[in-house]
């Protein structure tokens, strides 16, 4: 089951990853926020051209679901979701 954020979460413009010019896949993220501090998981997803070009060009639902799919198959909100914890006790160790 895909974590949910422990955290505001902020809009993460999924922006596409080229190779040789050609777009092959999307850097998917997701950026948290709390207590003016904030964090920022993201991976490059490679998915090929034809499928990148399908994402592009489909139904927004189709590619939602899959930007989605990729944020849990990776488990960034989980890890966004530590790196904040671990950022939010330093500051109150220190």
């Amino acid at each position: 089951m895909a974590e949910t954020p422990r955290y505001l979460s902020l809009p993460f413009a999924n922006t596409p990853v080229l190779q040789d010019g050609q777009h092959i896949g999307f850097t998917v993220g997701v950026t948290l926020t709390h207590d003016g501090q904030t964090v920022t998981e993201s991976v490059d997803v490679i998915c090929g051209a034809e499928q990148a070009a399908a994402l592009t060009t489909g139904a927004i639902e189709a590619y939602t679901a899959w930007s989605r799919r990729a944020l849990i198959d990776h488990d960034l909100v989980a890890k966004a979701n530590a790196a904040m914890d671990a950022k939010l006790a330093a500051l109150t160790a220190g």
